[in-house]
């Protein structure tokens, strides 16, 4: 399959130098190279890209031929001189020389529209061509004469939608010239031509070729040739974008919104074809033809659905994957992938006909690199589901050991795969007799890679296998996993590294999210000091300049991991023979910063209004920012959680780090209410400044109090207060505050104080209290909460001053 001797077709008479340019630089094979999935670049498209070509005498060995260096004279020198001669068996056909092989980048189809034209294929179908693929031989390949048809497409149409409609006539009449009609449709199709039609004819040529495959597909007149040849059709038509603007083509168009308004009975007839005895070559266009309307059509529309719901989807693609032609099996995995995607029904059916071992057989045994991404792409796909029949069967198939003997492959792209396919049953393993060890070393090995994106994978896929299994977390303490990513941390936060922000926050969430399950409570003694001894002996104590760095400034799911690595460590340094107090001493730093996080979190869960929510949800920096620098619902009720750990977290670990007592210092600094001015006085606009926050703390606290009073030692604990202080500032509240709130929790206070300590009555039972009661009546009439209030604080007065009436009485 190569072209021979091009020089020897071409004499071109340099001005410079007379000599004849037929040197070996032209007389030299253009076949595939080895394990290409593309042609190499021929003499045709060097010519046109060089604009004249290479001089290879000894005294002209690095200059250009001038005489067709512009791009006019060199397209005039091809259009009149290239003509190429194939040989009528081994040649490469027309198709690979034409520019319709630029058909593969847009629809990623190359296998087919690349490597051959189905008109060259021999017509023993059983023969090598068919790659070992057997099929009913129905005499449907067209006649060798075809060629003809092709060169006829660069002939002008001088009327193309009269040419295009009498061509449509000729078809529907489905008689003996239709084959004919059909390929010169064809040759027409794999041209330009069909743009200079207008949608209408377009549309009414799709109808007829669609009308015209379903007459044909009927048993009792069905002929393969015909059916072939309208196969052939539709798929150039498809596969013939517009060059020049590089958008979709009108026939392309004509196709798709064709499927669109017919989608069931369209795409039912296609999947019936498929299923039929259909030619070989035939079988590859239409396979190909449907994987690109899926990938074109994606979600706006119910086709995908139609081939869901089509009867034997599944055992006929699986037939082709098991074929042995990879162009075959490479595009039926891709469009098996898009088929079983959101249906559990279909991965079930997938697992139950073996397709999971098909796929791992093609994985282990596969070294085309495209072939194994889409081996992988569908394994995962497969894999994402509820069904745990499925991922048992893919861990006791060896499914995790196939794919970790691949993790030194060179392809990015399917080292993300394949460890997404490992990640995605990792967590089951503990449920079987599965040894993680030799997959371990594999996955280890690919931490620190220079894909930061792969290396989150892989960090994640380890806290996946982990999380459950304390085994699996021995063997990773044995093999020195925390050293290692703390090494990866300083090397991806150096400022020289090059990672997008998005993957660095996820691959330091992975990172500590590992830290955090290694270091955990429950994880027993003997694994958990091995971990924290390696985190905390690493590169002089480094971890805790970066963990004081990850609470003040990452995210908030970062800041609560970091948080709670640091606190479970040193609850557990003592247990390893280190000086807690010396660790604890080293974060008193911290302190402020928690204490600002318990306060961002308090404020975060109750806001009171939607500007102060907005602005602490910014200044926080905990949140990934948005367009409107504002929480949507959704998005708050989210982070609820999140929030809620912040806080519980944050009070967890500032309870440890308040033993040094510098970090009291600090923390009794913070806790001060107002900051100190350099006159010890308020001015007249601070003070007005504060007036809210001071109201804000009143009810607060009071509301508070109100809680903690159930309890008998809090009362003894309040009423020695006041016994000491003498002035509960009860009367004074009330008098002077128009806060029902407050009213309502002074009220409630007051009648358990009461309770609990009758004595308080001469405290507070005076004449300003009457005019108090009084002027809260009329409240009490609209507000049940401080009428219950009111009510029990008067009658726990009435009752004493009942009991004090009666002791008086019973000492006269």
């Amino acid at each position: 399959m190569d072209y021979t001797n091009y020089g020897n077709n071409v004499n071109i008479n340099n001005n410079n130098n007379n000599g004849n340019n037929t040197e070996a630089g032209y007389n030299k094979s253009f076949g595939y190279p080895s394990g290409s999935r593309t042609a190499e670049s021929g003499p045709l498209s060097r010519f046109r890209q060089n604009h004249g070509y290479e001089n290879t005498s000894p005294t002209m060995s690095n200059e250009i031929n001038r005489n067709y260096q512009s791009q006019e004279r060199a397209e005039m020198f091809l259009n009149s001189n290239y003509f190429p001669n194939y040989s009528s068996g081994g040649s490469r056909p027309e198709s690979v020389m034409s520019n319709f092989s630029t058909f593969s980048v847009a629809t990623n189809m190359s296998e087919i529209s690349v490597i051959t034209d189905i008109s060259q294929f021999s017509t023993h179908i059983g023969g090598d061509s068919s790659g070992g693929m057997i099929y009913q031989n129905h005499n449907t390949y067209p006649p060798s004469s075809f060629s003809s048809y092709e060169r006829q497409s660069n002939a002008s149409m001088l009327q193309p939608n009269e040419y295009l409609e009498n061509l449509r006539l000729e078809i529907e009449k489905g008689d003996i010239n239709c084959n004919e009609k059909l390929l010169e449709a064809k040759a027409r199709a794999k041209s330009q031509c069909f743009e200079l039609v207008s949608s209408e004819i377009l549309t009414k040529f799709v109808r007829t070729l669609f009308l015209q495959l379903y007459h044909q597909n009927l048993p009792k007149n069905r002929d393969y040739k015909i059916i072939g040849n309208i196969i052939s059709v539709l798929y150039y038509l498809l596969h013939n974008n517009n060059i020049q603007t590089q958008k979709l083509g009108r026939a392309k168009s004509a196709i798709i919104n064709f499927l669109r308004k017919n989608e069931k009975a369209a795409v039912t007839l296609l999947l019936d074809v498929l299923q039929t005895d259909l030619g070989f070559e035939f079988k590859k266009l239409l396979i190909n033809f449907i994987n690109t309307i899926i990938h074109v059509t994606k979600t706006s529309s119910k086709i995908k659905s139609v081939i869901q719901n089509h009867p034997n989807i599944i055992p006929t693609y699986l037939t082709f994957i098991q074929c042995d032609h990879k162009n075959i099996y490479s595009i039926s995995m891709d469009t098996l992938t898009r088929i079983i995607a959101h249906s559990n029904l279909l991965k079930t059916q997938f697992m139950e006909q073996n397709g999971i071992k098909i796929v791992l057989n093609i994985i282990a045994n596969e070294n085309q690199e495209k072939i194994l991404f889409r081996a992988a792409e569908l394994l995962l796909c497969s894999l994402q589901t509820n069904n745990d029949n499925i991922t048992t069967r893919f861990i006791k198939l060896n499914g995790i050991d196939i794919c970790s003997r691949l993790l030194d492959h060179g392809s990015s792209r399917l080292l993300i795969k394949l460890v997404e396919c490992i990640g995605s049953v990792c967590d089951k393993v503990s449920k079987t007799n599965f040894d993680p060890t030799e997959s371990f070393q594999h996955l280890i090995k690919l931490i620190g890679s220079q894909d930061h994106n792969l290396e989150s994978k892989v960090v994640g896929c380890l806290g996946n296998m982990i999380s459950n299994n304390n085994r699996s977390k021995k063997l990773l303490c044995d093999l020195n996993v925390p050293t290692i990513l703390l090494r990866a941390i300083v090397c991806f936060t150096d400022p020289g590294a090059l990672i997008y922000p998005k993957t660095k926050t996820e691959l330091l969430d992975n990172i500590l999210f590992v830290l955090q399950l290694l270091t955990a409570i429950s994880v027993p003694p003997e694994i958990k000091n091995v971990a924290i001894f390696q985190i905390i002996n690493y590169g002089g104590k480094i971890w805790e300049r970066w963990f004081m760095f990850f609470i003040e400034h990452e995210q908030i799911y970062i800041v609560n991991r970091a948080i709670l690595i640091v606190y479970n460590v040193l609850m557990q340094v003592n247990h390893i023979g280190l000086n807690i107090n010396e660790n604890i001493s080293a974060f008193k730093g911290l302190v402020e910063v928690l204490f600002l996080r318990v306060y961002q979190a308090v404020k975060l869960l109750n806001p009171g209004d939607q500007q102060t929510l907005t602005k602490i949800w910014n200044e926080s920096r905990l949140f990934e920012p948005n367009a409107n620098l504002c929480p949507t619902p959704e998005e708050y009720e989210k982070q609820q959680k999140s929030i809620k750990h912040l806080l519980s977290r944050s009070l967890k670990l500032l309870r440890v780090l308040i033993n040094d007592t510098e970090a009291k210092q600090i923390l009794a600094s913070k806790i001060i209410l107002f900051e100190p001015n350099a006159n010890l006085c308020p001015t007249p606009e601070e003070y007005e400044k504060h007036q809210k926050s001071i109201k804000h703390l009143l009810l607060r606290s009071l509301k508070l109090l109100r809680v903690l009073i159930n309890d008998t030692e809090a009362k003894q604990i309040l009423a020695t207060k006041i016994m000491l202080q003498r002035d509960f500032p009860i009367n004074y509240i009330l008098a002077f505050t128009t806060n029902l709130e407050v009213c309502e929790s002074m009220f409630a206070i007051a009648a358990a104080l009461l309770q609990f300590k009758p004595e308080f009555i001469h405290l507070w039972l005076t004449k300003e209290l009457d005019s108090i009661y009084l002027n809260a009546l009329p409240f009490c009439k609209d507000n049940p909460e401080l009428n219950k209030s009111v009510t029990a604080f008067c009658d726990t007065i009435n009752n004493i001053r009942q009991q004090q009436s009666y002791l008086r009485q019973f000492h006269r």
